[in-house]
């Protein structure tokens, strides 16, 4: 394209004569050298970038890694205790007696301790009733008893007071009669 640019200075310089062309040329190379290196260090920060993106999400996955485990460890931690104190509380509510059940028991018990107070009261009842009527056939015995000692020993006294009776006579009968000697001695 021959075609030539005559350049004229303001202040009355020679003209430049420069092809358009090569003018162009060298912009478009200009520019398409700043483009490459400005694509280049685009593309270098971006590497850059998503390296280390990369890194941090590599961190934070190991991270996040090390924390699942140490939350699944601590999570079978928990369920082998909450699962021993279930255990415990199973076993406990195996060995422990329930409320209702209980109540009925004593109840139960409380009704036989009553039915056992009543017949042993009735027992006793009856007992004192023997006592009483071993007593009373015991006073008409003794009476019995009693009257027929009170009968011997009235015979043993009657006869015991004839005999000192007797005695009393055979000793005295020679006293007055020693008394009414002498008496009669004496006159």
């Amino acid at each position: 394209m021959g075609m030539s640019v005559d350049t004229v200075a303001k202040d009355h310089s020679p003209t430049v004569t420069v092809e358009l062309r090569q003018y162009l040329e060298k912009i478009v190379q200009e520019l398409d050298t700043r483009h490459t290196l400005a694509i280049s260090s685009l593309k270098e920060l971006a590497f850059a970038k998503l390296d280390a993106l990369e890194k941090s999400t590599n961190a934070a996955f190991l991270g996040s890694e090390k924390a699942i485990t140490k939350a699944e460890d601590a999570q079978r931690d928990y369920n082998s205790r909450s699962n021993e104190f279930r255990g415990q509380l199973d076993d406990q509510a195996k060995t422990l007696m329930p409320r209702i059940e209980t109540m009925g028991l004593f109840k139960a018990q409380e009704e036989k301790a009553e039915s056992a107070r009543a017949a042993l009261e009735r027992r006793l009842d009856e007992v004192k009733s023997d006592v009483a009527s071993l007593r009373e056939s015991r006073s008409e015995l003794g009476g019995k008893e009693k009257a027929v000692t009170v009968d011997v020993q009235e015979g043993h006294q009657k006869a015991n007071l004839n005999v000192n009776i007797w005695v009393g006579v055979a000793v005295a009968l020679p006293a007055w009669i020693l008394l009414l000697v002498m008496m009669m001695g004496h006159k």
